[in-house]
């Protein structure tokens, strides 16, 4: 779940994001031309707070231009990137241009992808040091030539797609720089015929088999591979940022998500704990505060499994949620007489480090939970230190 655009939560706490790839304030679309919004997103307790902000949300999605719908809509699938979509910072369309650049911070990505609960300051990886190790920029290749490539064929009113990527530890930018006329002659044929069939998903069987397959990645040291084509064309280091002296038709600084693809809180703490251990105990008596969540385990749990195990559950359960939403900062849960508040600067401070850093959600659709499961499970649940947690935060 943690792949999906998750949604969630305040403008004061919990600001949520979720991406269908890999979102505090509300959208600001087209900056220097029209439709302008700093409205902030809040789901407390309160049902109106919720549906005043989904109205305002709404009415900004439908007073989008057709080139707004269609820079939103690129936003989205830039973003919907494992390692890269985070960094997504805004799309621009100027004239027949896409210009798309990527920031590398936290700041960044809570106000171009607000509903983005993937991550926390100390949980959000630095772009190079992260997916660019030892210089290696095949990842980072791939997903320059892929995007681009697929932007060109799905969009034929766009000419030109350029992604400006932040400097590296050279201080250098690198960008992405591909026109329709010049990819058409590195193919061999019209970039058009790779366009996803309208029943299709994904990006489509075309464009999979007879150009992602062979582009995305290097597939020998030949002169005349695919990849390093592509690259020596397109992709370069650059003192400067690609510019682009067009009329702007559609500025999108923050990504507008339509209200059907937001999931309430109360879905996404149903989802996170569906299927977990001692799921079975969770009561609906639960509630999203200003800054976390409180909920029960039903009193059956003590007379099943006992005192300790009771202790286990409480442990593992709030151990589990501050680690699925790195932004969250309380979680408050009570079996019978037994109370804990678990906060994350005090859970930090116990472990060593934010527990979130334990669940890997970049390598894969679904998220690793192994260190998680050894170091604090391992340690807090079934290890010799459930006394220590349990008097560190009881009630």
């Amino acid at each position: 779940m943690k792949k999906e655009i998750l949604v969630m939560l305040t403008a004061s706490a919990l600001t949520v994001t979720a991406v269908a790839c890999s979102k505090d304030e509300g959208v600001e679309i087209n900056n220097d031309i029209a439709h302008k919004s700093s409205g902030q997103s809040a789901e407390t307790t309160s049902s109106q707070s919720e549906s005043s902000y989904s109205l305002e949300q709404n009415e900004i999605g439908e007073n989008m231009s057709a080139d707004e719908k269609e820079a939103n809509e690129l936003f989205q699938f830039y973003a919907d990137h494992n390692q890269f979509g985070k960094y997504v910072k805004s799309v621009e369309k100027r004239e027949k241009t896409i210009l798309v650049t990527l920031g590398n911070s936290y700041e960044e990505m809570k106000k171009s992808q607000p509903f983005n609960i993937q991550y926390n300051e100390v949980t959000f990886p630095e772009l190079y040091g992260s997916y660019v190790k030892n210089d290696d920029y095949s990842n980072l290749n791939a997903y320059l030539i892929v995007r681009t490539a697929y932007t060109l064929a799905n969009y034929d009113d766009i000419d030109r797609v350029i992604v400006n990527v932040p400097k590296n530890s050279k201080g250098k930018f690198y960008v992405a720089d591909v026109k329709r006329e010049d990819i058409n002659l590195v193919l061999g044929f019209d970039v058009n015929t790779l366009k996803r069939g309208d029943k299709e998903t994904d990006l489509g069987e075309e464009f999979i088999t007879k150009f992602a397959n062979e582009y995305s990645y290097k597939q020998s040291d030949f002169y005349a591979d695919a990849n390093t084509r592509y690259i020596n064309k397109f992709i370069k280091q650059s003192s400067q940022p690609i510019k682009v002296d067009k009329d702007a038709v559609a500025i999108i600084n923050t990504y507008y998500l339509p209200i059907e693809d937001r999931p309430t809180m109360t879905k996404l703490f149903r989802n996170a704990t569906e299927d977990i251990l001692y799921a079975d105990y969770i009561t609906d008596n639960f509630n999203v505060t200003s800054n976390g969540i409180e909920l029960e385990l039903d009193n059956k749990i003590i007379e099943e499994k006992g005192e300790e195990e009771t202790q286990k559950a409480l442990v593992y359960i709030s151990g589990r949620l501050l680690a699925e939403f790195p932004e969250l900062q309380n979680v408050t849960i009570l079996a019978g007489t037994e109370k804990l508040k678990v906060n994350r600067p005090d859970l930090t401070k116990l472990i060593g480090k934010d527990i979130s850093t334990l669940v890997d959600i970049d390598q894969g659709e679904i998220a690793n939970w192994n260190d998680w499961a050894t170091d604090f499970v391992g340690t807090y649940v079934d290890g010799n230190k459930l006394s220590t947690y349990i008097k560190a935060f009881q009630k």
